[in-house]
């Protein structure tokens, strides 16, 4: 090569050399052009070397070497345990079948893995959209066909919900929408004729449905060409009543081959109570039961709850039971023994019914094998909290019964001196769930600080067995006394006090920012489960509301206090985890 001029250290005037450095310029790009290729080609040999790394590596993962049948029984613990798997792609089991062919083929041929299935049928407010609605509604219908079609021979559960509609536009509501409704209904219909197909193998039936697709389904059952659901144990059914008036038809007789199946052992209903009496449902084989109707709906009186729970007498081990009116003329009940009884659940509205009289449904009770009691009363919205000694409403089926109640949940229009009064009289409890009642965003001073040093006073011990406790809808201000207790409590390893395995606070509203928690990680530290939730500020709960991704309207089941919610009791606000 040429000396170059950059070379020389000479700074040669341009022109003498302009051949010499065009020379060298070239020979360079040409020789970094083939170096380029050569890092191309290179970088391409790597990849595939990488790839094919990868994919024999994957060959060799010990979970290629599982045997196909304990896969599977893997694969069927992967499915939720709280609901019923749907049809979507991100969740198991149709997740399971785009990870790789093998693990495809193996989904699709366990049965177990298509037993079961949540159904949303979505719904619409214009005539526009209609042919749209139709082809996703039939199109989930031959989705839900493969998938029951894959469970073999096996029982199968299913949960259908279809809101026809939930919230009516403005544009809409001077409309009629009958004729809308009509197809709307038929177009369901069509779906529920395809499940009516599998009810020789119904197990566990969830219905969130109109009242006329009640009404078509019991039709269905009817008809000689269709099998008896046979093996039917869990029937949950809510009656919805959103279509217009003129389809509202339906009520407990159109689906009596389902309640009066012989298998049937668990039933969950949204109906007026007094229809079912009138039903020769086989309740003498009912081992759960709740009985639940709005307000603006229907009543459950107390006549007709005490009429229920002696036919259900023998073997109910589960009660939960909506009282909406006490206002049946005062009588004495005989007594009702509920020998196998272990939960009972009672939600009161206080606006109908003079609270005093559950007594009469409480003293009517034996059922010497309860361990877990809930009540809920729902306050007349002018009534103001009560305070002193009141006695509990369920201190009659105490006394009688000489239970040993462990689980208490209580949601109660009463202060917390109230509260604690109750709660001496539980000495042997062992979990609490306590939600503060509150009207127009005040607090009926439920959970409170003197509640909290009742806790802790050793000469007078609240409740000296307690090992969990979820306290809802708190006020900020009493972290402070709250965190105290924790201390408090999981420090006492004395033979009569029990030290505290889990505390759960969810407050009403933000905490303020201000407040130390850095102490629930020291309880954290020794084994306490500890969680402490508040609802999120303003501005960031309508930052994500901007953001958000509508989710469809799933199933609502009644919820009971034991429950776990993600918003707050009376807000609605989602609440964060704080700790």
């Amino acid at each position: 090569m040429e000396l170059s001029p950059v070379r020389s250290g000479e700074n040669e005037i341009p022109g003498s050399t302009n051949h010499i450095t065009q020379s060298i310029i070239k020979g360079a790009f040409e020789r970094l052009h083939s170096i380029e290729e050569q890092i191309l080609r290179l970088e391409a040999e790597r990849d595939e070397l990488k790839k094919i790394i990868y994919h024999h590596k994957a060959l060799l993962s010990p979970i290629q070497r599982i045997p196909r049948d304990v896969l599977a029984e893997i694969f069927i613990k992967c499915l939720p345990d709280d609901h019923f798997p749907s049809c979507n792609m991100n969740d198991i089991p149709l997740l399971l079948t785009v990870v790789c062919r093998s693990w495809r083929d193996l989904a699709f041929s366990t049965p177990r893995l298509w037993n079961k299935i949540h159904i949303y049928l979505p719904s619409t407010f214009y005539e526009s959209l209609f042919p749209v609605l139709s082809g996703v509604v039939n199109e989930r219908r031959e989705g839900v066909r493969k998938w029951l079609d894959r469970s073999g021979s096996l029982p199968i559960s299913f949960a259908v919900c279809a809101p026809l509609w939930h919230t009516i536009p403005p544009d809409i509501l001077e409309q009629d929408t009958t004729h809308l409704s009509i197809r709307i209904m038929r177009l369901y219909e069509g779906f529920m004729s395809l499940l009516c197909q599998y009810s020789r193998r119904w197990n566990e039936v969830e219905l969130r449905v109109p009242s006329s697709t009640l009404k078509f389904i019991g039709r269905q059952l009817d008809n000689n060409n269709m099998d008896t659901p046979d093996l039917l144990k869990v029937l949950n059914v809510t009656c919805l009543t959103e279509e217009p008036e003129e389809l509202r038809a339906s009520n407990l007789l159109d689906i009596r081959q389902l309640i009066q199946t012989p298998s049937l052992r668990a039933l969950y209903l949204a109906f007026d109570g007094t229809e079912s009496l009138s039903i020769p449902i086989r309740w003498e084989n009912i081992v759960e039961l709740q009985i639940w109707r709005p307000l603006s709906e229907g009543r459950l009186h107390l006549g007709t709850a005490m009429q229920i729970l002696t036919r259900c007498s023998n073997n109910l081990r589960t009660c939960v039971l909506t009282i909406v009116s006490l206002q049946d003329p005062l009588q004495l009940f005989q007594d009702v023994q509920l020998p196998r009884l272990e939960e009972l659940y009672i939600e009161f509205y206080e606006k109908v019914g003079d609270v005093s009289r559950l007594r009469d449904l409480y003293g009517a009770i034996i059922a010497p094998a309860l361990v877990t009691l809930e009540l809920s009363v729902i306050p007349h919205p002018e009534a103001t909290p009560v305070s002193g000694t009141v006695d509990p409403p369920f201190r009659p089926l105490l006394e009688r019964s000489r239970c040993n109640v462990l689980h208490l949940g209580l949601q109660i229009p009463y202060t917390g001196d109230v509260l604690t009064h109750w709660l001496r009289q539980l000495p042997s409890l062992s979990f609490l769930k306590v939600s503060e009642e509150r009207q127009a965003n005040v607090g009926c001073h439920t959970i409170t600080s003197p509640l909290m040093h009742a806790f802790t006073d050793i000469s007078d011990m609240l409740c000296p067995n307690i090992a969990e406790i979820h306290f809802e809808s708190v006020h900020p201000s009493t972290a402070k006394d709250m965190l105290a207790f924790a201390q408090f409590r999981q420090r006492s390893h004395t033979a009569h006090v029990r030290p505290l395995k889990s505390f759960k606070v969810d407050f009403w509203k933000p905490i303020p920012e201000a407040t130390d928690l850095s102490q629930l990680h020291v309880l954290r530290e020794t084994g306490m489960v500890v969680r402490w939730r508040s609802p999120e500020c303003r501005e960031d709960v309508e930052r994500k509301k901007m953001k958000a991704v509508p989710r469809d309207f799933g199933p609502t089941i009644v919820p009971h206090l034991f429950e776990d919610e993600d918003t707050e009791l009376w807000t609605g606000e989602e609440l964060r985890v704080l700790y």
